[in-house]
């Protein structure tokens, strides 16, 4: 995903400019070719707080009012909803965007290092564990309320790798099972 309106800004200030009032907001274009019709979203912009969202849709909205009609039956209704999506301001895709950037912001795992030989070979677990754990937890908790652990390749919470690597704030995809790094998505 390319976001527009970010250029040179980290994750922080871009929180901060979201926490001040703006948003990601996402405008529709459409077009026609003979009798097909194309409607898509354009990429997401920042649209700072104060400042007209309606303005950033105009060229979409311009291309979808020439170019959006001419297929039939779709296109007069694809350009009829692209345009009401544009001038009612886009549509608001603030906590998607947010979510994107907060996960691509985040930096890749370190390579594996193994444990200090006393703790090479990973405990069974009755339950899932947390990276700073010592004993089993209850039923009502789950490896994802952590604790404040450092970020690090800790046994598996899941029992199903040996390592499994902590971001500090949450298990990753990132597994090691005999010195071997590979990818396996924790489901919820």
């Amino acid at each position: 995903m390319d976001v527009r309106g970010i250029d040179g800004m980290d994750f922080a200030e871009v929180q901060r400019e979201v926490a001040d009032g703006a948003t990601f907001r996402s405008y529709e274009i459409c077009f026609s070719v003979i009798i097909m019709t194309f409607k898509q979203p354009m990429d997401p912009k920042l649209v700072g707080a104060g400042r007209n969202r309606v303005a950033p849709g105009l060229v979409p909205s311009l291309v979808s009012f020439f170019l959006g009609w001419w297929g039939f039956p779709w296109g007069p209704i694809h350009t009829i909803a692209a345009l009401g999506n544009n001038f009612s301001g886009g549509k608001d895709v603030t906590p998607a965007v947010m979510q994107y950037l907060q996960l691509a912001s985040r930096q890749p795992p370190p390579p594996f290092t193994p444990p200090p030989p006393s703790q090479h070979q990973p405990q069974p677990m009755a339950q899932p564990l947390q990276p700073s754990d010592s004993g089993a937890r209850s039923a009502d908790q789950s490896y994802d309320h952590h604790d404040a652990a450092a970020a690090g390749w800790h046994a598996d919470p899941l029992n199903r790798h040996q390592y499994r690597y902590w971001d500090g704030e949450a298990w990753t995809e990132n597994v090691v099972n005999d010195g071997v790094r590979t990818s396996d998505p924790i489901r919820t």
